[in-house]
């Protein structure tokens, strides 16, 4: 298996909220010795003004994150033909 790498940014959305001028993420997955891969995900936000995030902001981010990783890894492990 290749290793691939995927970056976006959101500059607009619900996500960003009043304080956020955009959030920019990275993923990237390499291949794992045991046939499957490894998801690494990093993310930057970005704003206008000084901001501080408390820990539990931060945790909350990776929680919905992983959440939604999980359901489309789900979606296409029962569904391989789409993603050719």
């Amino acid at each position: 298996m290749e290793n691939f790498q995927c970056r976006y940014t959101i500059t607009e959305g619900d996500v960003l909220g009043e304080k956020l001028k955009s959030i920019e993420y990275e993923m990237k997955f390499v291949a794992d010795h045991g046939g499957g891969c490894i998801c690494k995900m990093s993310s930057e936000y970005y704003s206008d003004q000084e901001l501080e995030f408390k820990d539990e902001d931060i945790e909350f981010g990776k929680e919905r994150a992983t959440e939604i990783y999980k359901v489309v890894e789900t979606y296409l492990l029962t569904n391989p033909l789409s993603y050719l």
